[in-house]
């Protein structure tokens, strides 16, 4: 076999096989969890709505991966912000904050970019 290797185990096979957990389809419903118009508390029922989004946010990234929606070096170049949802006749919004690192590597190409115009570094900081 070949491949980095950490600790005895296959990185890319490792990676490759939670891919391939996150990108399954759901075949059955949690049998743990109540229906959510049985939930009685505001809290409760954000709590299902904040686990749903965090779920669906995975979900979604790994089916951008999967469609090649992503740069040369599978950086994905379609993000997910808001999905919207109705419950009860109320509105219900997911937000989702985008990557750190990509609000990194647009903070360096705009210091780069600033860089290579010869602008003076003090007008940007």
């Amino acid at each position: 076999m070949s491949g980095v290797y950490i600790f005895g185990f296959d990185i890319g096979c490792l990676h490759e096989h939670r891919l391939e957990i996150i990108g399954a389809p759901i075949t059955s419903a949690n049998k743990r969890k109540r229906p959510l118009a049985t939930i009685q508390t505001i809290s409760g029922q954000n709590k299902r709505f904040a686990s749903l989004g965090r779920e669906s946010g995975k979900a979604i990234k790994s089916l951008i991966k999967k469609h090649q929606m992503t740069t040369e070096t599978n950086q994905p170049i379609v993000h997910i912000r808001k999905i919207e949802l109705d419950f009860n006749g109320e509105t219900i919004i997911l937000t989702y904050n985008p990557d750190k690192e990509s609000e990194l590597v647009k903070l360096d190409a705009i210091v780069r970019a600033c860089d290579e115009s010869l602008l003076a570094r003090d007008g940007y900081r």
